[in-house]
């Protein structure tokens, strides 16, 4: 879940919401799965949707999510875990059970039991093991007429002598003025004395497959762009997963299709469809996946420079950034950090 709350958490950073009305081809709503199991202490969370409307500020509306359903996880010695619906959180659900913890090894299944009937699954996936990252670090990059930004990479070394497919995500902290720095008198956002503590989530997706680099050094892989609007540190962290050939493929497609240019010679976007399927049609399969990884987390903090571009300074740019009125904004910087 982790995962894909990641690619998508950065929509809630539109400040504004207006409601989108998408005309999906299908004629009836599709469910939409979004979930996963780790090796990661539990709990793991599973969020249900229906195809349909959605808000340009990221929120799910809540006659698209699914408020009552029977999920379990289901290893392949056919013990499980249930998951209950949070509150509050549209189609969100949470296993209950800290006891039940994605092994190495195993596999696992998700099961969906709608209130009118249907009873959904997903392939079997099994938690492979992934390396250690080696280092995190980060390259200044002047975008002139935009921000700069740090662009942060990894280091990792590859697991020889079997088909590894990975995939990363990344978030990480730095300050956004709240008062323009050429004027300090001039407030931009009263939240914050000077600026404030903002974070952010990958947006891109970020994976790789061995098949031509088995058991050799992956370096310089890139996993995020930090964007610098004020002077100060960057603080971040890279989680590095690994997924199955299924998932790899899976998540291929959905890159290649949000990469489109969006020209006349584009073919139209078709609905990726992902491992989760109605048990009594295995051939109706839904949107979205249900992974099981193993994961491998690092935190860095990267020193802040102090030739910020002037763009990155100027007030309007700081104000149409959002400033400290974005989400997810604190005074203070987080804790536990290197």
């Amino acid at each position: 879940m982790r995962i894909i709350f990641f690619l998508i958490v950065s929509c809630l950073l539109v400040s504004c919401i207006e409601e989108i009305d998408l005309r999906i081809q299908e004629k009836e709503p599709v469910l939409v799965v979004d979930g996963q199991i780790t090796n990661q202490a539990p709990p793991y969370r599973v969020r249900l949707t229906f195809t349909g409307g959605y808000s340009s500020g990221g929120t799910i509306p809540s006659y698209n999510a699914v408020k009552e359903a029977v999920v379990y996880i289901e290893n392949s010695q056919q013990e499980r875990a249930y998951l209950a619906p949070l509150e509050n959180e549209n189609g969100l659900f949470e296993t209950y059970d800290l006891a039940y913890k994605g092994e190495l090894g195993e596999s696992y299944t998700l099961h969906v039991e709608l209130e009118d009937g249907r009873h959904y699954l997903s392939t079997p996936e099994k938690i492979t093991a992934v390396p250690e990252i080696d280092s995190i670090y980060a390259q200044k990059v002047d975008a002139f007429e935009e921000a700069d930004y740090f662009q942060i990479y990894c280091d990792t070394k590859d697991i020889s002598g079997q088909k590894n497919y990975y995939l990363w995500t990344a978030f990480g902290y730095a300050r956004v003025g709240s008062v323009n720095p050429q004027n300090s008198t001039e407030i931009l956002d009263a939240g914050c004395p000077s600026a404030c503590w903002v974070l952010r989530y990958s947006r891109d997706i970020h994976i790789l497959s061995d098949e031509f680099i088995d058991g050799n050094t992956i370096a310089k892989q890139a996993v995020f762009q930090s964007p610098i609007l004020a002077r100060g540190n960057h603080l971040i962290e890279v989680s590095q997963y690994s997924i199955s050939e299924q998932a790899f493929k899976y998540w291929t497609l959905f890159k290649e299709q949000n990469n489109r240019q969006g020209t006349i010679f584009d073919p139209l976007p078709a609905a990726i469809l992902g491992n989760v399927y109605l048990q009594d049609s295995p051939e109706e399969r839904v949107l979205g996946y249900f992974s099981a990884s193993a994961v491998s987390r690092k935190r860095v903090t990267i020193p802040g420079v102090f030739d910020v571009n002037e763009v990155n300074l100027n007030a309007l740019y700081i104000s149409q950034s959002g400033g400290c009125a974005l989400p997810f904004a604190d005074c203070e910087p987080p804790k536990g950090w290197e």
